[in-house]
């Protein structure tokens, strides 16, 4: 006991440290972040309630501005579930690509669009291959809400971009990077709390992943529009090492050609996302076409073999 009272009379630093860390320990116990509230509900603080999404939600090259923050609700799913061909959302069907994808995170919002929120994953022997956010507001939603939905699909660092116009609806697809390592793919909050969960649960993500993101608008009554988004980040890895086929700093549209092993990656994407698209469109006219998409549509260029 001596030798203590000496020490904490003596030893500044280490007096320091100890009194940070018994703040830090307090704080985390009464100011829990959603993520450690979940992973220890016994503790008798209350995580911050997660914020609505921007108007542009989910492009890894997120514009400017931002949207409502009247808040929402988030449920962490069971990820040892799994479905597979299609995931129901606020009374619509989303076509999945071929494998078993396990739900991670749902969320639905608080704001006048009330948008409902999905994520899954897809794994190959602990490595994850694939992730998937889906977003759709439960009814129609006045135009300006979604005015800016369909901006990642103008971006000229994308190295693709699909756009279908018509009188009363407009549809695009567009293959892009989404770089995870710095923490951050988008500005919707809900996409990186999935990001956060995943990692949580001990399935390494790539620091970069290819994003095939579905964009929809479609004109109903009244001047209102109906929404939906689907976005299909594959993992550029080795089948047999689950090593990136490349480092991330190669993956952009300047440098891809200076690496054949990533050029031929993004390629077999580039002939796979037409097919895809027209497979979304399809299910979201008509969810009945599900069972009748090709190959084609569904086999990604990480489905299983």
């Amino acid at each position: 006991m001596t030798s203590l009272y000496h020490l904490w009379h003596r030893a500044g630093l280490w007096r320091a440290c100890l009194i940070i860390s018994a703040l830090s320990l307090t704080m985390a116990v009464f100011l829990p972040t959603a993520s450690l509230k979940h992973l220890a509900p016994w503790l008798p603080g209350k995580a911050p309630p997660l914020l609505t999404p921007p108007k542009d939600t989910t492009h890894p090259h997120p514009p400017e501005g931002g949207g409502d923050t009247e808040g929402g609700k988030v449920a962490y799913l069971d990820p040892s579930q799994s479905v597979s061909d299609r995931a129901p959302l606020a009374g619509h069907v989303f076509p999945l690509p071929e494998g078993q994808w396990h739900p991670v995170l749902a969320a639905q919002t608080n704001d006048r669009a009330a948008f409902s929120f999905l994520a899954l994953i897809r794994t190959d022997h602990g490595a994850v291959t694939g992730f998937i956010t889906l977003q759709t507001n439960q009814n129609p939603v006045p135009a300006e809400l979604v005015e800016s939905l369909l901006t990642p699909c103008h971006d000229d660092r994308n190295y693709t971009n699909l756009n279908q116009e018509a009188p009363d609806m407009a549809d695009c697809v567009y293959v892009a990077n989404a770089v995870l390592e710095k923490g951050m793919v988008s500005n919707n909050p809900l996409i990186a709390e999935a990001v956060a969960h995943v990692q949580q649960l001990g399935f390494p993500l790539p620091p970069l992943m290819i994003v095939t993101g579905w964009r929809h608008i479609s004109a109903a009554k009244n001047g209102l529009a109906q929404t939906a988004t689907e976005d299909v980040l594959l993992s550029p890895l080795d089948r047999e090492t689950h090593q990136m086929l490349a480092p991330p700093d190669v993956w952009s549209k300047e440098t891809i050609a200076a690496n054949p092993v990533a050029e031929e990656f993004i390629n077999k994407i580039l002939h796979w996302a037409p097919y895809w698209q027209k497979g979304l469109l399809q299910a979201f006219i008509d969810p009945k076409s599900i069972e009748f998409l090709p190959v084609e549509a569904t086999r990604d260029p990480m489905a299983p073999q």
